[in-house]
């Protein structure tokens, strides 16, 4: 990480404040107004993610993020980052605020206003005048959280700040989630016509909050893509009618509605070894989104139903056979996998056998005490069976334990069903009726379970859960 260009901050933010008073543009601009679509959260960015700090784009001299307001005194609208009390971010506040909250992430604060007031934060993709030509990314693509709604624009280096800069409105979502827009969907709240001639002059990247109520809002980025990039990675690519006008920023699309995808055939349901499209797999669970429990309906807020943890038929942490990509524990619990979950974009991990046994993830239907029993059993009839997206290179027990407590040297002689292993992700669906002697009416937890003699070695990677009823 290198530190931050001084003389190039300054001048931004000089720009910024500059024209920050006559720039009208925003999510108040409801006539013009046009609302990204969301995609399938993707494994990688070819501009930024948070594992990247702060470069972005370009030499070693570009590409850093800034933050901007619309007043000097910071008075109107501000951003204030998590992690450190400095407005301006150096590489070591930039870490500093990633560590807090694995990603780039703040709160915005606005005072009351006779008009819409701005804050927001930015890239730079050249340096003082220079631009790039970004027509080949196509458009952009973020994946993020926010409790406001924001504009995804983007500044031309030749602009002299008289004219309304292109924009597209990314609506609040509570969980990250993946939204894209293409350069012909970025539009000018004042000026009619295309806005396509400015991506090859690109000079800066802004995401920018308004309001003239007093408020205070958070968000988190995690990631900036290329359109053309997060298109590649996506395995049903969004249709161009994807993107519509929308005159309301609480207008959002699912995820799965933003994607063509043929259900499967009636004469395929339950069959373990017929793949699904990836949406079948995710209105239970969708790891991409930062879930932490599935949503299993039946526990409330203060049980631990639904959330995910590890079992292995050993206590002896030096013999694990699950090998995680980083530790586990949060502030909560030292054992949460919801570190794992935000690394992964799901639960994944490497498996060692020392010696012959099995390892697993899996989740409590209702409830799970600290030591892994007291379980009560809750009814998921409803569900007429489980979908699974997953990798895996061995094959994948899908267990029903109908037991209070989850005892190693009995848990395989619960009902179960063996997925195949596969080498990438596949969505896969099991019916209630496939495991023999199992009663979905009376589950005390759902696991997936890996076997192996001594000397077996793989990995896997669990990235959505579905009801079999919902597809």
């Amino acid at each position: 990480m290198r530190p931050l260009c001084s003389l190039l901050m300054v001048a931004f933010l000089f720009y910024f404040l500059a024209c920050s008073e006559e720039n009208t543009a925003g999510v108040t601009e409801e006539e013009n107004s046009v609302t990204a679509f969301e995609v399938e959260t993707p494994d990688s960015y070819d501009l930024w993610s948070f594992t990247d700090s702060r470069q972005v784009v370009g030499d070693e001299n570009l590409g850093y993020w800034f933050t901007y307001g619309d007043s000097v005194e910071n008075k109107g609208a501000r951003v204030v980052f998590s992690g450190t009390e400095n407005a301006e971010l150096s590489a070591d506040d930039m870490a500093a605020v990633i560590d807090s909250c694995g990603g780039l992430c703040g709160t915005v604060k606005f005072e009351k206003s006779s008009k819409p007031v701005s804050a927001g934060i930015g890239f730079t993709l050249g340096k003082g005048k220079s631009t790039l030509d970004a027509s080949a990314w196509n458009g952009l693509c973020v994946t993020y959280k926010s409790e406001l709604a924001m504009n995804m624009k983007f500044r031309s280096g030749t602009e002299d700040g008289t004219e309304d800069e292109p924009y597209v409105e990314f609506p609040k979502v509570k969980q990250f989630s993946t939204h894209c827009a293409k350069w012909e969907d970025f539009k000018q709240a004042h000026v009619k016509g295309a806005s396509e001639p400015a991506v090859k002059k690109l000079g800066a990247i802004l995401f920018e909050f308004r309001s003239e109520e007093k408020q205070d809002g958070s968000f988190n980025i995690k990631g900036v893509g290329s359109y053309t990039d997060i298109v590649r990675q996506q395995e049903n690519p969004p249709s161009s009618s994807s993107m519509k006008k929308s005159s309301s920023s609480s207008e959002k699309k699912s995820s799965s509605s933003s994607v063509e995808e043929t259900p499967p055939s009636s004469s395929s349901v339950g069959k373990g070894e017929t793949t699904y499209p990836a949406s079948a797999a995710e209105n239970l669970w969708l790891g991409s989104s930062y879930m932490y429990r599935v949503e299993t309906k039946l526990f409330d807020e203060s049980s631990t139903g639904g959330y995910w943890y590890s079992i292995e038929d050993t206590v002896d942490s030096e013999s694990s056979r699950i090998v995680w990509p980083m530790p586990k524990g949060d502030a909560y619990d030292t054992k949460s996998l919801g570190p794992i979950i935000d690394y992964c974009g799901g639960v994944c991990g490497s498996l060692n056998f020392e010696s012959e046994g099995f390892a697993g993830v899996g989740f409590s239907i209702v409830n799970r005490d600290d030591n892994g029993g007291s379980m009560k059993t809750g009814d998921i009839t409803s569900w007429d069976g489980l979908c699974v997206r997953y990798l895996s290179s061995l094959n994948v027990d899908v267990v029903m334990n109908s037991a209070a407590f989850e005892d190693p040297s009995t848990l395989l002689q619960s009902p179960k069903v063996t997925l195949p292993s596969n080498d990438s992700l596949t969505t896969r669906c099991v019916e209630w009726d496939e495991f023999e002697t199992g009663d979905a009416s009376h589950v005390a937890s759902l696991l997936f379970v890996f076997q192996g003699v001594a000397g077996t070695e793989g990995e896997f990677k669990i990235v959505g859960l579905g009801s079999l009823k919902n597809n």
